[in-house]
């Protein structure tokens, strides 16, 4: 606890407690004392602490934020385009897929005619899509790779970068999605409101409750190969097999 806090603390016990003070050791109120003016003061002063408490944990949260916060909007936002993916990749339309979630674009050479999906654990932070599209090129045995992510969100907070980090692996003629490091991430959180916990369908899709829910946004390959290739998933990657 800072000093600062610690003296708001201190002032906002004295301000609580000192009527109560006053008329245990014996000093009598006056009849008068909870006059109009004197309450709006007390209330003025309990406001201003508190404004003062909260601007000072927020400039100091925010000075140390290493995470990006999202808004309501931004979230729907994100889950409309996830549905969005989904139905694209029900349709095998992968080159419909939305560029601004595009976040590696890279290749593979294989030595052989033949591609191995492979999991190191099915233990992953979020779904793993895998959608071919082939292509006449007898020539070749390079496969295109583009990498789209949907957001990881924990309350309201994006934690994409620290669980999607060095998901994939090619070696020897086979992609492996890797098992996901175990990451502790500590973060602190602002939320001044006063709210009664009320568990509703109401509130289940409320604004305030999208803020509070979790994104685990889903992962999407879209892989351009050679029709001459064999493609052997032993991971069960590919969402048409």
């Amino acid at each position: 606890m800072t000093p600062l806090l610690f003296m708001v603390l201190i002032l906002m016990s004295f301000l609580l407690f000192s009527p109560y003070f006053a008329v245990s050791i014996g000093k009598k109120l006056k009849k008068n004392f909870w006059t109009v003016k004197r309450i709006s003061i007390i209330i003025t002063g309990y406001i201003g602490l508190g404004l003062i408490a909260y601007m000072y944990l927020a400039l100091s949260l925010t000075g140390n934020n290493e995470y990006k916060t999202l808004s309501s909007e931004e979230i729907e936002r994100i889950m409309i385009d996830e549905n969005q993916f989904s139905s694209s990749l029900s349709q095998k339309q992968g080159d419909q897929f939305d560029e601004r979630y595009l976040v590696d674009e890279w290749s593979m050479k294989l030595s052989s005619d033949e591609v191995t999906l492979l999991r190191e654990s099915e233990d992953t932070y979020g779904r793993i899509y895998v959608l071919i599209d082939w292509r006449d090129d007898a020539g070749s045995n390079e496969i295109y790779v583009k990498t789209y992510q949907i957001p990881h969100v924990n309350r309201g907070i994006d934690l994409t970068k620290e669980v999607t980090n060095n998901q994939f692996e090619f070696a020897d003629d086979t992609l492996i999605v890797k098992k996901p490091p175990e990451k502790q991430l500590i973060f602190n959180s602002i939320n001044p409101k006063i709210e009664m916990l009320e568990w509703s369908v109401p509130r289940l899709h409320s604004k305030d409750y999208v803020v509070e829910n979790s994104v685990t946004g889903s992962t999407y390959l879209y892989l351009n190969v050679p029709n001459h290739v064999t493609i052997i998933d032993e991971g069960k990657l590919r969402f048409y097999p």
